[in-house]
Order: C-alpha cells, then structure tokens, then sequence
C-alpha cells in the first residue's frame, strides 16, 4: 500500500502506473512509459533510481499532456525541492533522442547552476540502456548534442540582454527565474526565439518578493491573462514532509494563528514538521514552503516595508476620480478650498529600462494622498507639468514642490525657478530648499531640491514606515502601493527597487512628499515656512534611525 497521495506504480510493473495516464495520447502515455523505464537519477540519498514521478510530477504531467506538450507555455510557482527542474530534464532528453534537430537551452540564476542541471542531463544519457544511447559529442561543459540526430542542449546565461535573439529554439527551461538580473528581458529574448505554438516553454521559480516581474507574471497566468498554463506546488501535496510524535511527546497544542487557514487544514504531523522548517529558515520558511500561492511571495525577498499593511490598504484604496493625461495623472481628490497641499517629485536618470519621473501629491492637514503623476518625459516637459500640478493644487497657496536632485533634477529644478520664453517660473517661494552645509564658507546654504543621500534616505524610509504604521488610510494609490511592496534592503545594505528589476521612482517621490508636508505643518504651526531642513550642519539632530523626531507631525494631530 502506496502512502496517500501517491500513486502506486506497482499496478503496471514496477516504474508506471498505466491507470494514472490512461486517458492520454498514446504518444504522450508511451512518452512517461519510456521517462520512468529508462531514466535514472540520483536521489536524496545519493543513490540511482528509476524517475518515479513524484506527486508533482504527476500533476504537471497530467496537467501539461492535457495541454499539449506541442506548443506548451508552463509557469510554475513551487516550494523548494519538488523535483519540477528533473521533470523538464528528463522531457528534453526525451525530445532530444526522439525528434531530430531539436535545440533546447537551460537558464538558471548562475552559471555554476544551470551547468549543474547540464550534467544532470549528461548522469541521465550515460545511465540510458546501450540500445537507448544515440551517439553524444559532449566536448564542453555549456552544450552537449547528438550529431547523428542534429539535436542539441546548451547553457545559457541569465544575465545576457539579448539571450535567445538571432536562434531558433525549440525547448526552453528557465529556472529560477525570480532571481534573474533581469528576468523581463531573458523572456523576451527567448520568446522571440521559441516558434509560434511550436516547442515547450517552462517559467518555474520559488518566490523572491511581491509585486516583482516574476509574482505579476504568474498572476496574470493563474487569473487567465497570458497564455501561459500556471501551477502551483503546495509543499502540503508531500506525503514525505510530516514530522511523527516521539513517543512519550505530548499532544501538539496550536496557536491561534494554527488554527486558521490555511494552517488549520494542515494534520499535527504537516504542522510539526512545519514548525522545523520555521525554527530552520525563521521568517522566510513561507517563502521555501509555502502553504498557498501569495503565501511564498508575500514573505519572500528581504522587503522595507510591511508587506501584509501594504496588502491591507490596497485593498481598502478607492478608486480614483479620472484618469488624465493619457494615464499619467491619477487624481484621487480634487483640491480643497483652504487646505495646502505637498509634491514629492523624482525624475528618471535618463537611462535606458531605468525609473520613471514620478511625483506624489498629499494633503498637507491629513497627509493623504490625493494625486500621482508617473510616467517618462524630457525634463522641460516634466518640469511644465509640475508646475501646472502645483498651480492646479493651488488654494490657500501654491503647493510645495520638493524636486530630488539628481542630473536631470537639475535641469527641471531650473525649469521651475526660471520659467521659459512664455511661461513664467513657479512661485519662488514654493520651491522647497534644502539647507546643506558649505564646507568653504562654513555656513548653511539654501540650495532648492531634495538631496537623496545616505543621510536623507534613511529619514524616507523610516518617514513612510512610521506613516504606514500609524495610518495606513494615508495610502491610497496603487501604483505607490503595489511599489513599496517591491522595495527590499539590497546585499549592499541600501535600499531600494529589487536588484533583478523594478523601480523606486515613487517610493522616493512618495517619502520626499510626506517629509516636506510634516516640516510644513510643522512650520505653520510655529510660523513661517522658507521650505528648508537644514542638512550637514545639524546631523546631530538625526536620531540613530534617521528620523528628525523633534519635527515629524502626525497627519491626525495627534
């Protein structure tokens, strides 16, 4: 008697059970026939055995052969360690042997990785039985080939713009592809190089953070959006991963938390041995393991920001009033006679695939935002834009605009102080200016822009993380929210947009906003606002967390 939920091959002789395949093509039933016979592999205890498929295996054979593996787009989100990379080796050395003139790649996050299933591939073809073997010219480590049949493998690299582009490939793995450099751009490479509804794709990937290229992709595949086939591998669908009680030990007892979903549905055994994972890999066992899909993604990565506040108000957000600019400019409220308002403003580097120009407006008293300007623009046209957002904001007086410096910066931050031919500069008053300390001169001195440095930076992030704490009603726009998800601390210790892709652009527009409004009111309480903060000369100001806490006000009062 098999374990539940395996399947017993030992209906049809010892490696395959015909009832499990029997609705399938006779090519593709044959096709799992000849994997479990004549494929051997190494196990977790080092020894060679038949390929049996495990129950995943099982479910994205099942799943794939009802697809068609012809023509095959497969995205798969797993726990670690579920044997899916195997399934795609073994299918390729099939195809390899089977259909001359085949070319199939394998892509992981490394080099040394994607080799490793390369030699994977070889250890399966020199355990194939001498009748099995067509003629192997295999006289690297990046590509081996059966000359005889034109047919070929080979590695590719991850951190290559233009992989795929100029071939023709027929078989594609990409492993781990959450971990990328860049994973946007390898797809694209190797999609314009895979036929049209010819060949086998296969995206499979553990979670590494919310809100990234890899979590939208599979989304838009599970919810129907591509024409990718989305799975996900639970680690709870494993018979093997249970913890048994030692005798004498006494009755597991849940926490509040175990006893909802989706921990609730999980037996003492599942739990036990889940509580080992967490005591292994501490908060990031959700990621390794997770229960269900958003699960691994939400407590992957190492995120700035609370992830399941973020989750919270997103889900409380309204939707915005209009839509203008050709979806540049989300306004969510219209502004208000006698209330002040605060733009936080980034500008794109000016390099290619790099942030966007982005720009947050809050109101001043409740520190909520009520519009985003995002998208990419020559800095004169940005600079013109934000002029007219401050004006349009414009009540009991002009909007604070607080620029980032950065070499674009400096050229919309003059646009704003010097107008142009017909157009005339914004109030000059309402330019935010940063006191930075002069090393010559040793004296403050008003420069406008907002610095973004190691000193400044922090004050953002600490700024948005109390905020987010404390009134999580203050975010209400999407597209800052589905960005702060993706924000993570760096192997460098910075922090910023993921290493592997995104962006940060209204992340800093979004923090310089709610720094500028709380020194702002903090201003008009005392009296007068020059739109300064002092920078250099008073750092013994800034607490060991970066905060100014003698300024911050609470957008509540309170």
């Amino acid at each position: 008697m098999s374990a539940p939920g395996v399947v017993d091959m030992s209906v049809y002789g010892p490696v395959f059970n015909a009832a499990t395949v029997q609705n399938f093509a006779p090519d593709l039933r044959d096709r799992r026939v000849w994997i479990e016979r004549n494929v051997i592999i190494q196990d977790k205890q080092r020894q060679r055995v038949p390929l049996l498929f495990n129950v995943a295996q099982q479910r994205l054979w099942s799943d794939w052969s009802a697809r068609g593996l012809n023509g095959l787009r497969a995205v798969v989100h797993k726990a670690r360690q579920e044997g899916v990379s195997t399934l795609v080796l073994a299918m390729i050395l099939d195809e390899l042997r089977h259909v001359p003139n085949t070319r199939a790649v394998i892509v992981d996050r490394e080099a040394k990785e994607a080799h490793r299933k390369l030699d994977t591939l070889k250890f399966m073809y020199d355990n194939l039985p001498d009748d099995e073997k067509p003629r192997l010219h295999y006289n690297n480590r990046d590509e081996m080939g059966f000359p005889d049949l034109g047919s070929s493998v080979y590695v590719g690299k991850a951190g290559a713009r233009k992989f795929g582009r100029g071939q023709t490939i027929h078989i594609v793995l990409l492993s781990e592809i959450a971990f990328y450099p860049d994973p946007e751009s390898v797809f694209t490479g190797v999609m314009a190089a895979v036929p049209e509804d010819e060949g086998m794709v296969v995206l499979e990937s553990t979670a590494n953070g919310a809100e990234t290229w890899w979590h939208n992709f599979y989304r838009a595949a599970r919810d129907g959006g591509n024409d990718f086939l989305a799975a996900f591998l639970s680690w709870t669908i494993f018979p093997e991963y249970r913890k048994q009680a030692l005798v004498g030990e006494p009755p597991l007892e849940r926490s509040e938390t175990e006893r909802r979903p989706p921990f609730g549905a999980l037996d003492d055994d599942q739990l036990r041995w889940y509580r080992i994972q967490q005591r292994r890999f501490g908060d990031k066992a959700a990621a390794e393991f997770p229960t269900e899909d958003e699960d691994g993604f939400l407590h992957s990565g190492r995120t700035r920001f609370d992830i399941a506040a973020l989750l919270r108000a997103k889900a409380a957000a309204p939707k915005p009033i209009r839509v203008e600019d050709n979806g540049a400019l989300i306004v969510y409220a219209e502004p208000v006679e006698g209330r002040t308002y605060s733009i936080g403003a980034d500008t794109a580097e000016g390099l290619l695939g790099g942030d966007y120009d982005a720009a947050v407006v809050v109101d001043d008293a409740t520190g909520i935002e009520v519009a985003v300007l995002w998208g990419s623009w020559p800095p004169h046209v940005y600079a013109d834009k934000l002029a007219a957002l401050g004006k349009r904001y414009t009540t009991a007086r002009p909007a604070m605009i607080a620029v980032e410096r950065n070499n674009h910066g400096h050229a919309v931050l003059q646009r704003l102080t010097q107008g142009a031919e017909g157009l005339k500069p914004y109030t000059s008053d309402r330019i935010y200016r940063h006191l930075d300390y002069d090393e010559r001169t040793k004296k403050q001195l008003p420069r406008p822009g907002w610095p973004t440095d190691t000193v400044t930076k922090p004050i953002l992030e600490t700024g948005l993380e109390r905020l987010l704490a404390e009134h999580p009603e203050c975010f209400i726009s999407e597209v800052v929210l589905s960005e702060l998800m993706t924000i993570v601390f760096r192997k460098d210790g910075s922090v910023g947009a993921p290493e592997n892709g995104g962006h940060d652009d209204l992340f800093i527009a979004r923090g310089i906003a709610e720094q500028v409004r709380a020194k702002s009111m903090s201003s008009a309480r005392g009296g007068g606002f020059t739109g300064s903060i002092v920078h250099g000369a008073v750092k013994e100001r800034i607490s060991p967390f970066g905060d100014v806490d003698d300024d911050y006000v609470d957008p509540r009062g309170e």
